[in-house]
C-alpha cells in the first residue's frame, strides 16, 4: 500500500483521510448538491470509506460545516493580508470583491458563511474570523480611521457605502 492511499473494505484504493481532505471533499459535494445533499454517509461513499471513519477527523456534521466555513475564510484572510497596506478605499474594494468571489465560486456553500452563527457573537458574517476582523481594523486604522470609525465599517452597509462614496 502506498503512503498516500490505503485499501478500503471493497479493495479499492482510498485516499488517506485527513481533516483537510474531508473538508475539501465536503465543500465540493456542497458545491454540487447544496448543503442539504451533504451527509456523513454520502461523504464516506465519495471518499470510499465507512462513514464512521470520518468521525476520527470531524466531530459530526456541525464540526464539518464549521470546517468548511473556516476553509472559505482562510482564502479571504490571505487575500486581505496581501491587501492590508493598500489605501483604505482599495482595501475596502478588495474586501467586497473577495467576499463576492467566495459567493460566486461557492454559491451553494456561501450561505453557510453568511448565516451560520459564529463562535463569537460579535463576529458578523461574512467577516466571521477574528483574524479577518483584526486585519480589517488594522488596515483602516493605519489609514487614519479612528477605532470607532473602523469598527463602524464592519457593518456591510457601511463598507459598501464607503466604497460607493469613494467612487464619486
Amino acid at each position: 500500500m502506498g503512503e498516500a492511499t490505503k485499501k478500503s473494505r471493497t479493495g479499492a484504493a482510498a485516499p488517506r483521510l485527513t481533516r483537510d481532505l474531508i473538508v475539501e471533499t465536503a465543500l465540493a459535494q456542497i458545491d454540487r448538491l447544496g448543503p442539504q445533499g451533504l451527509s456523513m454517509r454520502s461523504l464516506g461513499l465519495e471518499l470510499n470509506v465507512e462513514a464512521m471513519s470520518l468521525y476520527r477527523y470531524v466531530h459530526g456534521k456541525e464540526d464539518l460545516l464549521e470546517g468548511i466555513v473556516a476553509s472559505l475564510m482562510k482564502d479571504l484572510t490571505s487575500r486581505l493580508k496581501e491587501a492590508e497596506e493598500m489605501h483604505w478605499q482599495e482595501f475596502l474594494q478588495t474586501v467586497a470583491h473577495s467576499v463576492r468571489k467566495i459567493a460566486t465560486d461557492h454559491p451553494k456553500a456561501f450561505p453557510l458563511v453568511a448565516t451560520r452563527h459564529p463562535a463569537a457573537p460579535w463576529l458578523r458574517p461574512p467577516l466571521r474570523s477574528v483574524e479577518v476582523v483584526n486585519t480589517f481594523l488594522r488596515s483602516l486604522t493605519k489609514n487614519g480611521f479612528t477605532d470607532a470609525l473602523a469598527v463602524q465599517q464592519l457593518s456591510p452597509r457601511s463598507t459598501f457605502a464607503a466604497i460607493r462614496g469613494a467612487r464619486g
